[in-house]
This record gives C-alpha cells, structure tokens and sequence, in this order.
C-alpha cells in the first residue's frame, strides 16, 4: 500500500511537471508583442498571410503566422518588383525608412504605396499611429528577435490618423493653459 501511495504522489507531480512545462508564455519581446498585437490579428488571418496556402502568397510569397514571421520578415529582400527595383528589404534592421514593411503600413501619401502595390492591411483598418511607431522604434533598433526595445505603451495610443492627433495635442495644449 505504501508503494501505491508514493508512486501515485511521483505520477501526481510528474503530471503537474509536464503540464506546466506545456503552457506557453506570453513573449514579451518587442517582436512577441509585434507577432501576437499586430501580425497575428492583422496580417497572418486567413486568404491573407496566415500560410503558403493562402490564395494570394503566389502573390506575395510572405507569411507572418507565429514561428515564420521574423525569418520571412528581417533581411529577406521584397517580393514586390518595385520594392525590389528600389533595393528595399522587407525589415532592414536599423533603418525603417527604407523598410518594405513600413512603406506598406503607412496610407499616408508619405511612403511608396501605389508603386508598391495595395497598402495594408488590406480590408481592415490601418494600424494605430501607436503600432507604426512601435515597429518603426523596433526596426530602428536593429530588429531584433528578442529583448525590449521599444516603448510597449505606444500600443496604447489607438489614434488612427496624424490629423486627428495634430488636433488632439492641440486641444490638450489649450486645456492646459
């Protein structure tokens, strides 16, 4: 009976070792918080980027689904002709000016969008002004895999438009004095 006993409380703690073993963590890198706020709700969904099945990944032959996104991402040269011509990479680490992504986020009329095909993402609403500068904080540090280089409350800042933040301030400034 003893031995029933102690092999039953070595099963029971096994059994909570392997579950918790199995849980995954939240990844709290600048590119996990990337991956799992912006990538995965926007891009990586189906008929998008989400796989190489994706209707339209002859097209664009990127995919930005959990495990893939960083490699498909970061110093991998653009599939888009223009963007190519023009020797962008997809991520350039240290510079998101000359960032395929960037160009793509952006619907401003600052950036390449037209010859760089459809901005995105494309049939949802563009990214917060927050998410860009995050990204941009991230490829301009170099954009790396892991670590915290970038201000998370940026996601906070859920302000779609320069315009409509300009204003903002503004008002915020006149309330103050």
């Amino acid at each position: 009976m003893l031995k029933f006993i102690a092999l039953a409380g070595i099963a029971a703690i096994l059994s909570f070792s392997i579950s918790c073993e199995t849980e995954e963590v939240a990844d709290t890198s600048t590119f996990g918080l990337i991956q799992s706020r912006i990538l995965t709700p926007s891009c990586a969904i189906p008929s998008c980027h989400a796989s190489g099945k994706d209707a339209t990944f002859v097209q664009h032959q990127l995919i930005l689904a959990k495990g893939s996104a960083y490699d498909q991402l970061v110093n991998v040269v653009s599939f888009n002709t223009a963007a190519k011509t023009d020797g962008l990479k997809r991520v350039k680490p240290g510079d998101a000016e000359n960032s395929f992504l960037v160009h793509k986020l952006h619907r401003d009329g600052s950036h390449h969008v037209g010859a760089y095909g459809n901005p995105m993402p494309l049939g949802l609403d563009k990214l917060t002004l927050g998410q860009l500068e995050f990204i941009e904080e991230w490829i301009n540090a170099g954009a790396p895999r892991t670590g915290e280089v970038a201000d998370a409350k940026l996601l906070d800042d859920k302000t779609r438009d320069e315009v409509c933040k300009t204003i903002a301030n503004s008002l915020l400034r006149a309330i103050a004095t």
